[in-house]
């Protein structure tokens, strides 16, 4: 099932999710690159970057971790919630362009929306600053990874907690 996953994630990915990682290895802000077993693209900001940039930061199948975060559970836990999102975005977006595709005759268009799922949580930023809030921390995919990851009491996370009740019904 993991690459059937991974094969609605592929224009995204190939684009996108790698070309941003690769792109900064190339200017020089990123370096150590590596892949995980999931076929997620990771790096590290150099050290003179993460005195600009502090925090990591993942678009589709592509990680930079800040060089304390690399090896960090949470984190690495955190930015697989983001990765799922886009799954979830690319799936949807696959069937909408299949409907267009076969609505419309034109595959180009059809492709084109399948290519822009990833792209469809733009407007979560847009609508957590109308609603007075930060664009990224208050964004609903943001407040959903972080409630996902982020210890609760008991030592464990929402998601965890979640798990556990619904893996004994």
């Amino acid at each position: 099932m993991p690459i059937i996953v991974f094969l609605f994630t592929l224009p995204l990915t190939l684009t996108l999710g790698w070309g941003w990682v690769v792109l900064l290895v190339l200017l020089g802000t990123a370096h150590k690159l590596k892949w995980n077993s999931t076929l997620v693209l990771t790096a590290q900001w150099r050290p003179w970057v993460e005195k600009f940039v502090h925090s990591s930061a993942t678009f589709g199948r592509g990680t930079i971790y800040q060089s304390i975060d690399r090896g960090n559970f949470r984190v690495r836990a955190h930015a697989a919630v983001h990765i799922r999102q886009v799954e979830d975005m690319m799936l949807l977006s696959l069937l909408v362009g299949l409907v267009l595709g076969f609505w419309s005759d034109d595959w180009r268009v059809a492709f084109l929306v399948w290519w822009s799922g990833g792209l469809w949580q733009i407007p979560n930023h847009i609508t957590a600053v109308l609603r007075g809030g930060d664009a990224h921390i208050d964004a609903e995919h943001e407040r959903s990874a972080y409630a996902q990851t982020d210890i609760q009491g008991g030592g464990q996370s929402w998601l965890e907690r979640h798990r556990e009740r619904t893996m004994f019904r």
